[in-house]
């Protein structure tokens, strides 16, 4: 029977400008030395890495941080910790992550951007900048199903919707324009409310974190995102919009919108529904 060691999961925080932060180390061994594996012979088996953000603190207003979002470095080896060759992924934060290998170390850096180029500074303004991640790595066949929970529209037609507040990662949205709305418009899902944001929906002029082109009047949509991450820091707000590129709201708009949610990246005193 093979033993285990390092850490299977843990919370940790994770500082802008710290760059890699380990959180966890994980390493399947017989024998050998019992932490780090030297000696040993190594099993390589299937592991799922599950990450949650729980808490994301930075400035409001002018200076708040539009997408704040954490990348995870997996470093995975075949073979003891001190020699194997490694094979490195880079993804983000929210999704579970399937690999194969005798040990695997997990590490988080806080950015600024979906695509992970800019990462963030230590402070901004006078406001520590920092986000609490969690981590939790399975054993061979401890994959699981992740429950989720659908949220419906607040009312049967509306003109844009403040969906949840908090981290979240979504699986779906789902819905239509209405029969009564003359235009087609271009449905913008937004990574909102931002500290220190006025108002209730993002304003005219505000940068979607993600567009459904333009639909039809009476015609639904359905967008999936099983194999790929959407994932939220502030909370999910949605508005129809008359233009690409940024908001121009139509007032108008009324649509139907239904988004179903992964239950893996939820925190205490959130807003659902």
């Amino acid at each position: 029977m093979g033993s285990r060691s390092g850490k299977l999961g843990g919370r940790k925080t994770i500082p802008g400008g710290s760059g890699w932060v380990q959180i966890c180390r994980v390493t399947d061994a017989h024998g050998g030395d019992p932490v780090s594996g030297e000696g040993g012979e190594t099993l390589s088996k299937k592991h799922t890495i599950f990450s949650s953000i729980v808490h994301f603190q930075g400035p409001g207003g002018a200076n708040a941080v539009k997408t704040p979002r954490v990348l995870l470095k997996i470093v995975v080896s075949d073979g003891n910790a001190l020699g194997a060759g490694e094979t490195e992924f880079i993804v983000i934060a929210g999704a579970p992550f399937t690999v194969s290998g005798s040990t695997i170390y997990v590490h988080a850096q806080l950015v600024g951007d979906d695509l992970g180029t800019v990462q963030l500074p230590p402070t901004i303004g006078n406001v520590d900048v920092f986000a609490v991640v969690e981590v939790f790595v399975t054993d061979e066949d401890g994959q699981c199903i992740i429950p989720t929970s659908f949220v419906p529209s607040p009312v049967p037609l509306v003109a844009g919707a403040q969906v949840v507040t908090g981290p979240r990662r979504i699986k779906n949205v789902r819905g239509y324009n209405s029969i009564g709305n003359a235009n087609a418009d271009l449905l913008m899902f937004f990574d909102w409310p931002i500290p220190g944001a006025a108002n209730t929906l993002p304003p005219n002029g505000t940068t979607p974190l993600w567009t459904i082109p333009p639909v039809p009047t009476g015609a639904g949509f359905s967008e999936d995102f099983i194999t790929s991450t959407r994932f939220v820091m502030y909370g999910l707000a949605w508005v129809p919009s008359t233009t690409d590129g940024t908001l121009t709201t139509d007032v108008t708009g009324f649509f139907r919108v239904d988004v179903e949610l992964y239950n893996d990246a939820r925190s205490p005193g959130q807003l659902e529904g």
